[in-house]
């Protein structure tokens, strides 16, 4: 199953985020949190219970520590995710220097464990979808062909990944679901996955 942690303490916003990401994966397990220990503590219990981490998580900069504090960085977060944790950092200020700065560090820490930076402007939601898709559609392209990905034979005993797209597609083998979902959702896809794809299996838009 598909975890998602949303951390952000404007409740329309998470109420926003959080409904969105349901209709497109409503398999997906959302937890929430409105201020930094809420988040440290999700994780720990989750952690305690042997259930490993999150897969993914929707990061708000200014989030405060505690109930009551001012708005601070949501920063030291980050350093608690595993590579394979995918990291959605939002936010209403992209312009900030502090801002700017973390996500520098994210850049030559993370490289493709980290979705950028989504400003909140209108359709930000969305963006936030399309990026949890693209690490859904590039995990299932690792389960399916390994790593390298571009020249191997699809594994097809190998265990699919938690969050393995299986809505709004009828397709049930799991190479002809995965290219149907790729074609479906191409424009929103992220840049390396669409070059991971023409990669492994040409354009998906001359052959559309």
């Amino acid at each position: 199953m598909l975890r998602i942690l949303v951390v952000e303490d404007d409740e329309t916003a998470r109420d926003q985020l959080t409904s969105n990401i349901r209709e497109e994966f409503p398999e997906a397990e959302i937890h929430v949190a409105s201020t930094v220990e809420d988040a440290h503590r999700l994780i720990d219990h989750l952690i305690s219970a042997g259930d490993g981490n999150y897969d993914i998580t929707i990061d708000d900069f200014r989030v405060p520590g505690s109930k009551g504090d001012n708005p601070e960085g949501t920063t030291e977060l980050c350093q608690r995710m595993p590579p394979e944790v995918l990291v959605i950092h939002i936010t209403a200020y992209p312009n900030d220097a502090a801002i700017q700065d973390h996500m520098r560090q994210e850049r030559s820490h993370r490289s493709g464990s980290s979705a950028g930076l989504i400003p909140k402007d209108p359709g930000w939601t969305d963006q936030v979808v399309n990026a949890i898709r693209s690490k859904l559609i590039s995990d299932e392209m690792v389960n399916l062909f390994g790593p390298q990905g571009s020249h191997a034979t699809p594994a097809r005993h190998r265990q699919q990944s938690p969050g393995a797209i299986r809505t709004r597609c009828s397709l049930t083998h799991p190479l002809a679901r995965l290219k149907g979902d790729i074609a479906q959702y191409w424009e929103g896809l992220d840049r390396d996955l669409q070059k991971r794809v023409r990669d492994t299996f040409g354009d998906p838009e001359e052959k559309a």
